[in-house]
């Protein structure tokens, strides 16, 4: 019966195993129930485990619910703008992946919870410079954890849509960014009465949120990938406290060489609050 079972989606020569398209198995939980829950919640579905702990009402011989594992992969409905670029640019490409914006926007289409994706015609894997490849560096929703899967993802929707010459002789690749840490060394003059150790756990708290890849920057939409902050705006965001009056120096320290891919990120700083 199951080496019958298919799935043809309504297409034709669109048949599929049923094992080809049903989700993989995370877990078995023995004396338990499955339960059915229903799409369109958005970002706000994602829930970490644990999280759904009550029934709705109550159901004959089950006491307790418990979701065992972290709930993901949601993404909000997109606006109306957003709605008019993902048009704009599928009018554009014509599901042809040419520019590096081609494979931006048809990534980013087909892959609605992504955070970011960026790529680099004619650099490696690596980040060196080689002709003939190209690289997309993509920020997953939860980590390095989800990137095996989105990584097959990707070449998927790109399959039909470039040369296949690209992915038969392995020029096309899909990694994650370079982090790398950034160490805010920074001396200013308060506003009279400001307490100081206030002022230095959130100056702290600022300046990482700031740096932050996915909601910083001045626009709080984060950092593209292969760009990374200059000392120049981050004084402008730290001159925007209005504790501060200016600042006196501030540098920056990274914890590493950055190539192309890098992505910046915050976490201990030094501050010199002076009289």
């Amino acid at each position: 019966v199951w080496d019958e079972a298919v799935y043809g989606g309504g297409k034709p020569g669109a048949a599929k195993k049923v094992w080809d398209v049903l989700a993989p198995i995370q877990g078995i939980y023995l004396n338990s129930a499955a339960v059915s829950a229903q799409p369109g919640t958005g970002k706000q579905g994602n829930l970490p485990a644990g999280a759904l702990n009550r029934l709705e009402r109550s159901v004959g011989f089950i006491n307790q619910a418990e979701n065992k594992e972290g709930l993901s992969g949601g993404c909000d409905r997109e606006n109306t703008l957003q709605a008019a670029k993902r048009c704009a640019a599928a009018f554009r490409h014509r599901k042809r992946a040419v520019t590096a914006g081609d494979y931006e926007d048809i990534v980013g289409s087909q892959i609605r919870n992504i955070l970011q994706v960026r790529c680099f015609p004619g650099r490696n894997a690596a980040g060196e410079e080689m002709p003939g490849h190209i690289t997309l560096v993509v920020l997953p929703p939860k980590g390095e954890g989800q990137f095996s899967g989105m990584k097959k993802h990707i070449y998927d929707c790109l399959e039909s849509c470039i040369d296949e010459r690209i992915l038969k002789e392995g020029r096309l690749h899909v990694v994650l960014p370079q982090w790398v840490p950034l160490k805010v060394n920074i001396s200013l003059t308060p506003r009279p009465g400001v307490r100081h150790h206030v002022l230095k756990e959130q100056l702290m708290k600022w300046i990482n949120a700031f740096l932050d890849p996915v909601t910083g920057n001045f626009d709080k939409k984060g950092w593209r990938i292969g760009t990374m902050p200059s000392c120049v705006q981050m004084e402008n965001a730290c001159e925007q406290m209005k504790e501060i009056v200016y600042v006196k120096r501030i540098s920056m320290n990274q914890g590493r060489d950055c190539g192309p891919y890098a992505l910046a990120y915050g976490k201990d700083h030094e501050i010199f609050i002076e009289s």
